[in-house]
């Protein structure tokens, strides 16, 4: 009697045990088809955006290419912040919050169906961030495969140099000119770099703003590291017999590999 009521009790477990095994494989396989079916929805929602993405970028660029704009600000440091605010204005106008949407398939409780101000501000920087972060996105999320990218080359070569002319006007008058010519000689230390104290106002415009009164407007020329040169300025000034044609050399001598020189002189 006692051993088959032990039988019993292992066979009744067994089926429990075989129960349970199924109930938690199929749980688990209800899981798997889960998740697949978001990250398959958060790929199609995500490939929709990639889409609005290219065609903002597309659309905005014959205006980061119009000669008026990048006469006005310095069209790279300003291209982001434009991108954001657009991005921004589609977001509001459409309610096309794809942050919302991502945090309603990854987490519904943390999300709103309405979103809110953080929502659409990361949103529009997901659209500033153009198809080059759409890109990376993919990669990261495994999406896409990753290719095989090109070395990035220095901006600057072992041979090259970057001057720019900065002029403070005092007493001339009309146009300066800026001449550079390549000379003999020159000093034992050429020059590198330049430091010049600045206010906050001051680097936000230099960062944002094309200086009329900069040679080039923002950026800088490419010279030959090493060579010697010697930069005139030429403006028509006052004198003591009224307006003349004068010259002025702001600096004369070579410039370091990789420098990075902003002359500042007042004519």
């Amino acid at each position: 009697m006692t051993s088959s009521r032990i039988c019993l009790d292992s066979r009744v477990a067994l089926v429990l045990c075989l129960s349970f095994g199924l109930a938690g494989a199929a749980q688990a396989q209800d899981s798997a088809a889960a998740g697949a079916s978001t990250l398959t929805a958060l790929a199609q929602d995500l490939g929709k955006f990639a889409v609005v993405v290219v065609f903002i970028e597309s659309a905005m660029s014959a205006i980061f290419n119009w000669r008026v704009y990048r006469a006005i600000v310095n069209y790279r440091s300003m291209k982001t912040p434009v991108l954001w605010a657009v991005g921004l204005a589609v977001v509001a106008t459409y309610h096309y919050d794809i942050f919302n949407i991502i945090m309603a398939s990854v987490k519904p409780v943390a999300a709103s169906s309405a979103g809110s101000w953080l929502t659409y501000a990361v949103s529009a920087l997901m659209i500033a961030g153009g198809s080059s972060g759409i890109n990376t996105l993919f990669l990261r999320l495994g999406i896409r495969s990753p290719i095989a990218e090109e070395p990035v080359k220095p901006a600057l070569s072992m041979t090259e140099a970057w001057l720019s002319v900065k002029v403070t006007r005092t007493a001339a008058r009309g146009p300066i000119q800026i001449a550079i010519e390549e000379v003999a000689g020159g000093p034992a230390l050429p020059l590198v770099g330049s430091l010049q104290e600045r206010t906050l106002g001051q680097r936000l415009r230099d960062a944002f703003g094309a200086d009329s009164m900069r040679f080039p407007s923002y950026g800088g020329w490419t010279i030959k590291a090493g060579q010697s040169y010697r930069i005139t300025a030429i403006a028509t000034a006052e004198s003591a017999n009224g307006l003349v044609s004068q010259s002025k050399v702001i600096y004369e001598g070579a410039f370091a590999p990789r420098a990075i020189v902003d002359l500042q002189f007042v004519f």
